[in-house]
C-alpha cells in the first residue's frame, strides 16, 4: 500500500511545489483545474500530474511586469506627451 502512495502528493507537497497556500491547492483540485482524488479526508494528486501542471501554472495571475507598473499619466510625462 505504501508503494502506491509514494506515487501521490498530498496537499502540503502540492502547495510547496506550486508556491501557494494549502487552501489554494485544495481549491484548484475542487475546481477541476488540477486533477486529484479524495481519499478519506485527504486530497491526493499523482506526482506526474502535479509535475505537468506545475510546468504551466502561474501562482501570481494578473501580476504585471515591472515595465507596466507606471500609470498612464506617468508614462505620458516621461515621453513628453502630456495632454492638457
Amino acid at each position: 500500500m505504501d508503494e502506491i502512495l509514494e506515487n501521490y502528493a498530498g496537499i502540503d507537497e502540492i502547495s510547496r511545489a506550486l508556491s501557494i497556500h494549502a487552501e489554494s491547492a485544495r481549491r484548484l483540485i475542487r475546481q477541476g483545474k488540477l486533477r486529484g482524488q479524495r481519499v478519506g479526508n485527504k486530497w491526493l494528486v499523482h506526482r506526474s500530474v502535479l509535475a505537468e501542471f506545475a510546468e504551466t501554472y502561474n501562482s501570481h495571475p494578473g501580476r504585471r511586469s515591472s515595465k507596466n507598473k507606471l500609470g498612464a499619466m506617468q508614462q505620458a510625462e516621461l515621453t513628453g506627451k502630456v495632454e492638457t
